[in-house]
């Protein structure tokens, strides 16, 4: 799994001897980069909880809202501090503020620290996510491949030829991620059935029976996160080296979401509570989508997030401009 470091080698040059910056805010977290011209790229990572808000009551709540204020107070200082101009950063909103009743005030809030923030469509998120995941992949370059994001507020299936080039008219974004399905306890039975007839019912309105071969046979990614992290971590503590070692398959999942599975899990997990309750949720969701769509098998892509996609289209505009003017 490619890290934060090896983004560099694949990004284009900075165009300027000023720094750059891009933003990427979901509805659990607050993501930003900054790409200096030495070049280094420093990442700082703000946790929200939008995702949680707007699931249970469709717009951002009061706490939710002094939680998204202060991570941009926080950005906007190390913004500062490294020089970055507003003209060099972009700055964009997912799922957690696009499906929020009251979304564009963040926005608003946003501009009031000078982060010129926006929010994009399904359709745009999925185009970063492609680009994110599979730009660092040269297997992937020939061949049909198939992206799962599961966001806190979203979830996308997005299907493309090559590293560049998702399948627009094939791309499917549905409502729903951990911030609505989110587990608290990890052998809530109901809880976790309920998790997974709802996704089963999205995929079955969705995608028809007879459409389905359009996402099959695709050499099929997920966007890395902290989560899958910890679930590497577990393989390796509990002696079981091999479970992850060609991505994860549908019946290592449905194996660790058996009551003995999630006891081993629990024992062995390293990281805090609410992010195992997120993987189990993940991995309720991830059961439902791979078994549905007939896929045995997932690749993990680069811990990159949207982060690298932003780059990329900040950096050529930059350069476009550069050579316009």
């Amino acid at each position: 799994m490619l890290n934060q470091l090896d983004m560099l080698s694949y990004l284009p040059t900075l165009p300027a001897s000023q720094g750059v910056a891009v933003i990427d805010i979901g509805g659990n977290s607050f993501e930003l980069a900054i790409l200096t011209p030495e070049p280094r790229l420093l990442t700082h990572k703000f946790n929200l909880i939008s995702g949680k808000s707007i699931g249970e009551w469709g717009y951002l709540s009061t706490e939710a809202i002094e939680v998204f204020e202060k991570a941009l107070i926080e950005a906007s200082t190390l913004l500062k501090q490294h020089g970055v101009e507003t003209d060099h950063i972009l700055a964009v909103a997912t799922s957690g503020l696009r499906d929020a009743a009251n979304g564009q005030d963040m926005v608003s809030l946003a501009h009031q620290y000078q982060i010129p923030l926006k929010i994009i469509s399904g359709l745009e998120e999925s185009e970063l996510i492609y680009t994110s995941v599979l730009e660092a992949l040269p297997e992937a370059r020939p061949q049909s491949n198939l992206v799962i994001e599961i966001g806190g507020g979203s979830t996308e299936l997005v299907p493309g030829e090559g590293s560049n080039h998702p399948t627009k008219a094939l791309i499917q974004v549905y409502p729903w991620g951990t911030g609505r399905f989110g587990l608290k306890d990890l052998f809530d039975i109901e809880k976790r059935q309920w998790v997974q007839d709802s996704v089963q019912q999205a995929l079955s309105e969705s995608i028809p029976s007879d459409s389905k071969s359009l996402y099959q046979s695709r050499h099929t990614y997920i966007k890395s996160a902290t989560e899958w992290k910890g679930l590497q971590q577990y393989s390796l503590d509990s002696g079981h080296s091999d479970l992850l070692s060609n991505g994860l398959s549908l019946d290592a999942i449905q194996s660790i979401l058996t009551t003995n599975g999630l006891e081993k899990l629990q024992k062995q997990w390293r990281l805090d509570y609410p992010h195992l309750c997120k993987l189990v949720t993940k991995l309720c969701i991830l059961s439902i989508l791979l078994s549905e769509l007939q896929i045995n098998q997932i690749g993990f892509g680069p811990d990159w997030g949207l982060k690298f996609g932003l780059l990329k289209q900040l950096l050529s505009q930059l350069a476009a401009s550069q050579n316009n003017g």
